[in-house]
């Protein structure tokens, strides 16, 4: 459908996802949102052109459309799943074309995820007190892609390198 002219990053962070796609696609329009200010300043930085703006996930504003708007591995340090789920229906709102979220905690997968996590880490409730994950119900996201009447895919990552690939998923999302 024309390619990808224009990307958007809930929780850009420094913007290193961003300064690739500029790589990749010289002429892309990018943007971005990021709750911490010196972060947003690194990335205004790292990719000058890009709109930026500092605010919480939810915040996004949604008058300006971008063709692919991402989430990478950011869901999983939002405070609860209902936030993530509110989040979901902003990121809908501002693509025009496909939503992505990368690393997204799965509900099924939480309690052997958190059994190897404390069989690895000595002391591990006293080292992450107050850092605890977020997981999903996948099928909340493959509801609201039907109930948005749009394809999609969950994809597990196929990365053997990386161990916390056996318990999140992906989720792609493609406006008709």
């Amino acid at each position: 459908r024309g390619g990808i002219h224009s990307l958007y990053e809930v929780g850009c962070g420094s913007g290193v996802n961003l300064y690739l796609f500029s790589k990749k696609y010289p002429n892309i329009v990018l943007g971005g949102i990021d709750y911490s200010q010196p972060l947003i300043d690194i990335a205004k930085k790292v990719v000058a052109s890009a709109d930026l703006k500092k605010g919480e996930a939810i915040q996004i504003i949604c008058d300006r459309k971008y063709d692919v708007v991402i989430s990478d591995s950011v869901f999983q340090y939002f405070q609860t799943p209902e936030y993530g789920y509110q989040v979901l229906e902003k990121m809908y709102e501002k693509a025009k074309k496909t939503l992505v979220i990368t690393e997204i905690h799965d509900i099924q997968m939480y309690e052997e995820h958190m059994n190897y996590r404390k069989s690895i880490v000595e002391n591990y409730e006293e080292h992450y007190k107050g850092l605890e994950k977020t997981f999903y119900d996948q099928r909340v996201f493959i509801e609201f892609a039907e109930k948005k009447k749009c394809k999609y895919e969950i994809i597990k990552p196929n990365n053997e390198k990386y161990w916390n690939n056996k318990y999140v998923f992906d989720f792609y999302l493609y406006k008709n």
